[in-house]
């Protein structure tokens, strides 16, 4: 006689038992029913996050109860959802009407959140301005953090170290990922501002200059701007928008340009630019000149542009050959004296030398010409 050990629903066999005595045979039977063991579904272990519930949807079609009574809410109920704040060992145990049970167990596992713990403090500056947010000390249980930067995207990181190139305000929106998958959130609220630079541009007339002509005018044509500082060859400065410079006209040379725009920020872009100039000489000298101290043409001196006044050296000569007024000094005019003013010279015609050395060279030129001294 074999009676099944387990059915998954209720089965009934019949038994027939027969006595023969070799006379007489007799027979009887029975029937055995057999009841199925509640079948309940749940899984050997779950895992969860601090602060998750988990839900069980009809675990046993049977009544049960659940252990520890003190975590469920109704511990008869076969659909029950828990929150258990610690890690924690839960059973089910469900009984037929036959009165066949069945017992399954589950470890639930209470996984803590990540913990991010930063020092950060918004922070300001020019384009491109740096920014780095790092874990602090006490931050825990961290695989990975995921920072959403406005305006930028999504970068994956332990620790946040973005360039932002764009001038505005920035969020952050950091989800600390647990090696377990948990996550926490922070929000970083206008944790950036990038400020604008200006941009610095100028133009200049002449556009090459001569030692003739050596004033420069320039045009500030800078954008975002409300300060500036110009650097002209590092001779002089000045800080007006739109400014005048004379260059020196020792030697033809370049000269180099700079304009620094800054704007309220104290943000400041730079442009510069080049200029040359050419040496060019011109020697001028009267061909006449009346010293009566009226006012008008009293005296006698050349025009000189391009050469080294340290070289001047200007000689009046009478018609003999006698000279009788000598200067090294370029601002000092003839009147007319002869030797040092002891009498004025007469109404004739005189010679003139002049000894010069250019801006640009070395060597000695020498200019004569005549002159008429009319009284």
């Amino acid at each position: 006689m074999n009676i099944p050990a387990a059915v998954n629903q209720s089965s009934t066999v019949i038994y027939t038992v027969v006595v023969d005595d070799g006379i007489c045979t007799i027979s009887d039977f029975v029937s055995v029913t057999v009841e199925p063991n509640p079948v309940i579904n749940i899984q050997p272990s779950y895992d969860l996050c601090f602060g998750e519930s988990l839900s069980f949807s009809n675990v046993v079609d049977y009544p049960c109860i659940w252990t520890p009574v003190n975590l469920f809410s109704n511990p008869n109920n076969n659909s029950p959802t828990i929150q258990p704040t610690a890690s924690v060992y839960i059973g089910v145990q469900a009984e037929t009407d036959f009165g066949c049970t069945a017992a399954a167990f589950s470890q639930v596992n209470v996984n803590p959140l990540p913990i991010l713990i930063t020092d950060m403090q918004p922070i300001v500056g020019c384009q491109p301005l740096q920014l780095e947010i790092n874990p602090a000390e006490g931050s825990q249980y961290i695989d990975h953090v995921v920072w959403n930067v406005s305006g930028v995207g999504i970068i994956v990181s332990d620790s946040l170290n973005v360039e932002l190139h764009q001038p505005g305000v920035y969020d952050v929106a950091a989800t600390a990922v647990s090696d377990h998958g948990c996550t926490s959130e922070a929000f970083f609220e206008e944790i950036a501002e990038v400020y604008p630079y200006p941009t610095a541009h100028f133009t200049l007339s002449p556009t090459s200059l001569t030692t003739l002509q050596p004033e420069v005018e320039f045009t500030n044509q800078s954008i975002g701007a409300s300060s500036y500082y110009w650097n002209f060859s590092g001779l002089s400065g000045s800080t007006e928008s739109n400014p005048t410079y004379s260059f020196p006209v020792e030697n033809s040379q370049s000269f180099t340009i700079c304009l620094t725009a800054a704007n309220n920020f104290g943000c400041r872009d730079s442009m510069c630019r080049s200029i040359y100039m050419d040496a060019e000489y011109v020697v001028y000298a009267p061909n006449a000149f009346t010293p009566d101290n009226d006012g008008d043409n009293d005296y006698w001196k050349p025009v000189i542009r391009g050469f080294d006044t340290k070289s001047y050296e200007l000689s009046i000569f009478n018609r003999w050959g006698d000279r009788i007024f000598f200067t090294n000094n370029p601002d000092e005019p003839w009147t007319g004296n002869v030797d040092g003013g002891e009498y004025f010279g007469q109404s004739e015609v005189y010679n003139w030398q002049l000894k010069l050395v250019a801006h640009d060279s070395t060597d000695e030129v020498f200019y004569s010409g005549s002159i008429v001294l009319i009284r």
